[in-house]
């Protein structure tokens, strides 16, 4: 009897503290959010590649290194986090890219594949290299969707602190090398006498994204909707990257039929990347971090042959198709697809074809990467049998 009553008075305490427990991880958790948020903003001051994912990452890491208590991000807001991210990358299918993309889609695809082959392979030697399993070598290689990639990481059973680590140390590099490439091709007059100028997007005129009338009904129908179809499928059905792919597809061939999805928000993306760089950052302890340093000696050098092979491909596809190489370059660039548009609009190259390339190599890289993922996973299992 006396047992009985310890256990119930045992039981009791311990449930008296639980919300005690749930209400420190809550504030931990915003105070990491508040505070990335804070360095999100100085990094987007000295104009570092991704700000609102990279400062929260950096902030979460450090505040699980070293702050008093370990805060988790809850899978809904992954989830929710996730799908916007998959409706925002469609907003970047217009019909003006799939034109051009048609136009030069041979040559397009061709350049596309070669290099998701190069940084498969470059992502297998690294993972021998820096001796880890081969999904997250090869993820973390991946060019271009750095932050999709990162959000994709936990469903395709990588290890996110790596991936997250040295994906945004290759966009930073490709950020760095590829418009000074650039810029040295077209002082040497490599560089073609274009308008490259992209017509101005409109402006998001309300919290909910832009307002375009009745029209406008059928569009946030169809945005939201296909949000809310990518919660559910992620949440019900176990598809690796489903709460993303699932509102991209969607409204990718919706707008290709003529049904083009609402613009969402920016303040809805920017807390998308925040919580996609809590989540990451949060991963990490004092161990990773010290594994993940002694990665990135291993992945600076390959990071350089990956700007390499795209730039042998990039001078392939100008000897082809007689596209100047300065646009082939900064189009075949491995990631960094807003500091390629931006170095093309500057330097005269065609920016609409750059940044139909990026976003073609974007779109293969997401959907090959579950298969891909399974791919290694199935080989690793049966060198194990």
């Amino acid at each position: 009897m006396n047992q009985f009553f310890a256990k119930r008075q045992k039981a009791s305490v311990q449930h008296a503290h639980q919300p005690s427990g749930m209400a420190t991880g809550t504030f931990a958790l915003a105070a990491v959010a508040t505070a990335g948020i804070g360095g999100a903003w100085v990094l987007q001051q000295v104009h570092v590649p991704a700000p609102w994912l990279v400062g929260p990452l950096v902030v979460a890491m450090l505040w699980r290194s070293f702050g008093p208590a370990t805060p988790g991000v809850p899978q809904w807001l992954q989830r929710a986090a996730s799908a916007l991210l998959g409706a925002n990358l469609a907003e970047n299918v217009t019909p003006q890219v799939l034109q051009t993309l048609q136009e030069a889609l041979g040559g397009a695809l061709s350049t596309v594949l070669v290099l998701l082959a190069a940084s498969v392979g470059t992502g297998l030697l690294f993972a021998r290299l820096a001796r880890m399993d081969p999904i997250t070598g090869v993820l973390s290689f991946l060019p271009g969707a750095a932050s999709a990639v990162v959000a994709l990481s936990r469903d395709l059973r990588a290890d996110p602190r790596l991936v997250s680590t040295l994906q945004y140390l290759r966009l930073t590099i490709v950020v760095l090398a590829a418009p000074f490439a650039a810029s040295l091709l077209a002082s040497a007059g490599l560089s073609p006498d274009l308008d490259g100028s992209l017509p101005a997007p409109d402006p998001a005129l309300s919290i909910m994204g832009r307002d375009t009338g009745p029209e406008g009904l059928l569009s946030h129908a169809l945005t939201w909707g296909s949000v809310l179809l990518g919660l559910w499928v992620g949440r019900t059905l176990v598809l690796p990257a489903a709460t993303l792919l699932v509102p991209m597809t969607l409204l990718v061939t919706a707008g290709a039929l003529g049904y083009p999805g609402a613009t969402i928000s920016p303040w809805f993306i920017t807390a998308a990347f925040v919580v996609v760089g809590m989540w990451a950052g949060l991963q990490f302890d004092r161990p990773a971090i010290v594994r993940a340093g002694k990665a990135a000696l291993w992945a600076v050098p390959l990071v350089f042959a990956l700007i390499l092979v795209s730039g042998l491909s990039a001078l392939l596809l100008s000897q082809v198709s007689g596209i100047p190489l300065v646009t082939t370059f900064l189009a075949t660039a491995p990631g960094g697809l807003e500091a390629m548009v931006a170095t093309s609009l500057d330097l005269g190259a065609d920016a609409a074809l750059v940044l139909s390339i990026q976003l073609l190599r974007f779109l293969v890289v997401l959907v090959t990467a579950p298969f891909v993922a399974h791919r290694l996973s199935g080989a690793s299992r049966d060198r194990q049998a």
